[in-house]
């Protein structure tokens, strides 16, 4: 998680190499990366992007000299992959999901009409009717 203390942020700032003693430490170095990319470029582009680079399809030069860092301090390749992948999937959770409900709302919601699927921007009785589940023990063979 990258929520650590405010003291840890301004350690991590100051001298990463001596400050990431544990694994939120690292999620929070890859989330000041994700971060300083979005305000870049806040578009869905960059969303794309990120996650290409953070699950592993793609690299940037910038990130690999982080994680040539983090690997410095004793962190292995597993650790570096999995707060890598969490602080993006954080960063989605947080920022892309509302980017990507934004645009639904801005251009039309490209579920509507699909069944279970949670439309944006339309009226409960406009959406697609809802399947039911009938229970096994009903009698009706379903």
């Amino acid at each position: 998680m990258p929520h650590v203390t405010q003291a840890k942020r301004d350690a991590i700032k100051k001298n990463r190499r001596t400050s990431l003693t544990e694994e939120g430490d690292l999620n929070y170095v890859y989330t000041l990366f994700i971060i300083e990319r979005w305000t870049e470029t806040p578009r869905y582009k960059t969303i794309h992007d990120l996650k290409k680079i953070m699950y592993g399809g793609v690299t940037s030069s910038v990130l690999r000299q982080l994680d040539r860092d983090v690997q410095k301090r004793g962190w292995d390749v597993f650790d570096i992959q999995t707060a890598k992948q969490a602080a993006y999937d954080e960063f989605y959770l947080r920022v892309g999901r509302n980017y990507e409900m934004e645009k639904a709302h801005e251009n039309g919601d490209v579920y509507a009409g699909v069944p279970f699927a949670v439309t944006i921007g339309q009226r409960e009785e406009d959406q697609a009717p809802k399947r039911t589940r009938r229970s096994p023990l009903s009698g009706d063979g379903e």
